[in-house]
C-alpha cells in the first residue's frame, strides 16, 4: 500500500499562516489559477473508457499502473467551439471506508449543463490523481468498491458531459485498513499542549487511551475557539507530535482528532495558541467606580471588558471583603447583582481572563448606606429546613402539614414582591409528601415588621433580624377553624 507522506506541510495548509505573515482575523479563500484558454478533453475508446477499470479501483489503489487505472479524459488546453461550456463542479463529497469496502457519495452540479459521467480521481498525496482517474461511465451519485488496500488516499470527483470535465468536487481523505476484530475509531487523543518560540509552533498530545489504534492525526485550528476554518489536515502518520515554522503572529484554536480506517475520535482538549505579538494583554473592567449601595435597594451592575480578545471571559473574586447580600455572574455572567443587607465600608477585588489568557482586575472601595430610618430590610433568600419551616392545615379538614419553606424576597423602599416555595416533608395525607408549590407573594415593610400576601389567598406576618424571620400565616379561606399556621425561616 501506499504510505501519505504530509510531514512536509507547512502551516500554510495547517493554518493558512505562514505565507502572509499576518493574524488572521478570519479564514481566506485559496487563489485558484485560471487557465490562459479553455479546456477540451480528448475522448478515450469506449472500452478504455467504461472498461474494468471503472469497477476495479482497489487495483488502482494499490498499483498506479494497474490496467484502467488511468483512463479518464485527459484535459488539455486549447480552443473549444464558442459557447461550450463544463458543468459545474460536483459538491458535498464523502468517502467511507468499511473493512475493505469504499463507498463515495456526493452532490450533482447545480448547474444547467448536463452531466452524462463522472470522473474519479485518487492520488496518493494533496491534489494529484498518480493512483486513479477513471469515468464511473454513469451519471449516478454513488460508487462503491470492495477489496481496498489499507493506506490513505485522497480522493476527488468531477461531472463530464463527454466534452469537457467540471473543476474537482472538495478532496476528502479516505483512510482504509485496521486489522483484526478492530472495527472502531480510535479513541480521543489528549494533554494537547502548544508552544510557539518566535513562528515556530510545536504540538503535543498523547495517544488515546481507549478505542482502536489511529493510523493518523488530523490537525484542526480556528480562529475562534471550536472553530476549525483555518485548518483540517491530516497529519498521514502516527507521531504525536508536530512542528511547523514561519508561522504568522495571531491567536488560533488547535485541536487533535485520530483517524483510522473506521472513522474520526472526538477532539483532544482545545488549545490557545498565541504566536508573535508583544505579550499579553491586560484587560481594563468597567465601570470604574460602583454606583451608591444602599441596603434594601436591589442592583443590577453589568461588568464590561476593554481590550484582549472579547471572548470567553471568565469572571472571578479577587482579595477583599464581599459586599453582602451582592453577588458576581448572578444570574448571568460579569453581571453583579443583589441587594445589599449590611451598612458598611466594602473593598472588594474582582478578576477576569479572556480566551487567549489576557488578564486585568478591578478594586471597588465604598460604603453601603443604611436602610431609610424605620424601615429595616427583609430583601433576600429565607430558608426554612427542618427543625425549621411552615406548619400548615388543609381548609377543609384541618389536617396538619409541616413543610420546608423559601421566600425570595426583593425589596424596594418599604414595597416587597417575590416567590413563596413550600415542599411538604410531613403530612396528614401521605401520598402528598415531597410535593412542590410555588406562589407570588407581595408585601410591606415597616421598621422590623413585614406583612405580606400570597396569590390572593394566604396572609401573614411576620417579625425579622439581619438573620431570622418568624411569623403566622392564616388561610382566609377558613380563618377560624383551624389552629394558627407558624413559620420561621432564616436569612
Amino acid at each position: 500500500m501506499r504510505r501519505i507522506l504530509t510531514l512536509a506541510l507547512t502551516m500554510t495548509s495547517l493554518l493558512t499562516i505562514a505565507c502572509s505573515g499576518s493574524a488572521p482575523t478570519s479564514p481566506s479563500r485559496a487563489a485558484v489559477a485560471q487557465p490562459s484558454a479553455a479546456a477540451t478533453v480528448a475522448q478515450s475508446t469506449p472500452s478504455a473508457l467504461f472498461g474494468a477499470g471503472v469497477v476495479d479501483f482497489a487495483s488502482c489503489l494499490q498499483a498506479a499502473a494497474a490496467p484502467g487505472c488511468i483512463t479518464a479524459p485527459r484535459v488539455r488546453t486549447s480552443a473549444v467551439t464558442a459557447g461550450a461550456l463544463a458543468p459545474t463542479a460536483p459538491a458535498g463529497l464523502t468517502a467511507t471506508a468499511a473493512g475493505s469496502t469504499v463507498t463515495l457519495t456526493w452532490l450533482a452540479p447545480t448547474g444547467t449543463d448536463p452531466v452524462y459521467v463522472y470522473i474519479i480521481e485518487a492520488g496518493s498525496k494533496p491534489g494529484a490523481a498518480d493512483l486513479a482517474s477513471f469515468s464511473t461511465g454513469t451519471n449516478v451519485t454513488t460508487f462503491s468498491a470492495s477489496g481496498v488496500g489499507a493506506g490513505s488516499y485522497y480522493v476527488r470527483v468531477r461531472a463530464s458531459d463527454r466534452i469537457v470535465s467540471s473543476a474537482a468536487s472538495n478532496e476528502v481523505l479516505l483512510v482504509v485498513g485496521g486489522g483484526g476484530a478492530c472495527t472502531s475509531p480510535p479513541g480521543a487523543p489528549s494533554g494537547l499542549a502548544t508552544a510557539a518560540s518566535g513562528s515556530t509552533v510545536t504540538l503535543t498530545w498523547s495517544a488515546p487511551a481507549g478505542g482502536c489504534a489511529p493510523t493518523a492525526y488530523i490537525l484542526q485550528a480556528g480562529s475562534a475557539a471550536s472553530l476549525s476554518n483555518l485548518a483540517n489536515s491530516n497529519t498521514g502518520n502516527t507521531s504525536t507530535s508536530y512542528i511547523a515554522q514561519g508561522v504568522g503572529a495571531g491567536t488560533y484554536f488547535v485541536r487533535i482528532l485520530a483517524a483510522n480506517a473506521f472513522g474520526q475520535s472526538a477532539a483532544s482538549n482545545e488549545s490557545t495558541l498565541v504566536v508573535g505579538g508583544t505579550g499579553p494583554t491586560t484587560l481594563t473592567i468597567l465601570p470604574a467606580v460602583l454606583p451608591t449601595l444602599t441596603v434594601g435597594v436591589p442592583v443590577s451592575i453589568t461588568l464590561s471588558v476593554v481590550g484582549g480578545t472579547g471572548t470567553g471571559l471568565e469572571f472571578g473574586l479577587g482579595v477583599g471583603s464581599v459586599i453582602p447580600g451582592v453577588f458576581i455572574n448572578n444570574p448571568t455572567r460579569g453581571m453583579l447583582s443583589g441587594t445589599p443587607t449590611t451598612a458598611g465600608p466594602y473593598l472588594r477585588e474582582f478578576t477576569v481572563i479572556d480566551s487567549a489568557g489576557n488578564t486585568g482586575r478591578i478594586t471597588y472601595s465604598g460604603t453601603v448606606n443604611s436602610a431609610p430610618p424605620g424601615q429595616g430590610v427583609v430583601g433576600g433568600t429565607w430558608n426554612g429546613l427542618a427543625p425549621d419551616g411552615w406548619i400548615s392545615f388543609d381548609s377543609r379538614s384541618c389536617g396538619r402539614d409541616v413543610n420546608d419553606l423559601t421566600l425570595l424576597l426583593t425589596q424596594t423602599g418599604s414595597s416587597v414582591t417575590g416567590t413563596m416555595t413550600w415542599k411538604i416533608r410531613e403530612s396528614f395525607f401521605p401520598p402528598d409528601v415531597g410535593k412542590v408549590n410555588t406562589q407570588p407573594i407581595i408585601g410591606t415593610v415597616n421598621g422590623s415588621s413585614f406583612t405580606f400576601s400570597v396569590a390572593g389567598r394566604l396572609t401573614g406576618a411576620g417579625t425579622f433580624t439581619s438573620t431570622r424571620m418568624t411569623g403566622t400565616i392564616t388561610d382566609t379561606t377558613n380563618p377560624t377553624t383551624c389552629p394558627a399556621q407558624t413559620f420561621a425561616v432564616n436569612r
